[in-house]
């Protein structure tokens, strides 16, 4: 309801860590971009991404009490329209308030135990689990063997991903990752599937202990993801460089690394609901640096063949 401001109110249910230390900020910024459950807010480096309560939790997300049916698009919200941060509300234009004060602050799991064994058996429950259910869109083929037939796009980013692997297989943060050209920007949408793909890489990289591979591996792409023209990408991958996305993909690398079956086809079922393809594509960036470990892994470190 209205306050004394004339403000209309809603209550914020969750809040990522990283839109809280926006909001902390107290910026202003302004609209971004706008659809019928949901919009982005352009609060300088982070773009926050506001959603009915039901929004899976993440580093950017803003989840709160949505009237049934609303469509932000003809709310009388617009892009480009202003909006200031403060630390337990954000305000936009002059009718609308979110509170965040009672918000549930959601922080990403701890980085889970793990084995080349628990791996390998993870590894090979995905493979199950995803046996004919791959999208064709996007990178999700990279999760199965190569075949003729396959879309230009993913048959473009196949040699970069070997790439990728061999580098991650060597395990040597002391050489720098390879290009990532071709591959950052890689697709359409807002989050390109071959961005949605190094995120999902920096993620398991940080969740499995080898933090210094994951900061040549976001060295190396910074650069590219400034470049691209794509903030809202930019603003998903600076999470992931700190590795953090969203709560499936987390829920998904603690499955895999512990072989927990069940937990997989939870995680798998909320992947598939984000984005056209973002969660495969993601998903698919993942499991390249398991399948280094599960292969190469000893005594604390990566090893070449």
């Amino acid at each position: 309801m209205p306050d004394g401001d004339g403000f209309l109110r809603l209550q914020a249910r969750h809040l990522g860590h990283r839109a809280a230390a926006a909001l902390e900020s107290g910026v202003s910024g302004r609209i971004a971009a706008l659809f019928q459950r949901s919009f982005y807010v352009d609060l300088g480096e982070t773009w926050i991404c506001v959603g009915p309560a039901g929004l899976e939790r993440g580093p950017l997300h803003l989840g709160c009490v949505l009237a049934k049916g609303l469509d932000w698009r003809a709310s009388g919200l617009a892009v480009g329209q202003a909006c200031r941060a403060a630390p337990k509300s954000l305000r936009l234009g002059h009718r609308l308030r979110i509170e965040t004060q009672a918000a549930e602050l959601w922080l990403p799991p701890p980085a889970p135990d793990w084995s080349r064994e628990s791996l390998a058996r993870g590894l090979a429950m995905l493979e199950e689990q995803v046996a004919g259910r791959l999208p064709e869109e996007g990178l999700a083929g990279l999760l199965r063997e190569p075949s003729g037939g396959e879309s230009p796009m993913l048959a473009q980013a196949r040699p970069l991903v070997a790439r990728l692997a061999n580098w991650l297989r060597a395990g040597d943060p002391a050489r720098g990752a390879p290009s990532l050209d071709g591959l950052v920007g890689l697709g359409p949408g807002l989050t390109p599937s071959g961005d949605d793909f190094i995120c999902g890489n920096l993620v398991a990289l940080h969740a499995l202990g080898f933090e210094a591979l994951a900061g040549r591996l976001a060295e190396a792409a910074a650069p590219l993801f400034r470049s691209n023209g794509n903030p809202i990408s930019n603003s998903h991958f600076l999470a992931a460089a700190e590795g953090t996305a969203t709560a499936p993909l987390h829920d998904a690398m603690t499955a895999l690394a512990q072989g927990r079956r069940k937990d997989l086809a939870s995680a798998l079922e909320r992947l598939n609901a984000i984005g056209h393809c973002s969660g495969w594509d993601a998903l698919a960036g993942l499991v390249t640096p398991l399948q280094a470990a599960a292969r190469h892994y000893n005594d604390g470190a990566l090893l070449s063949e």
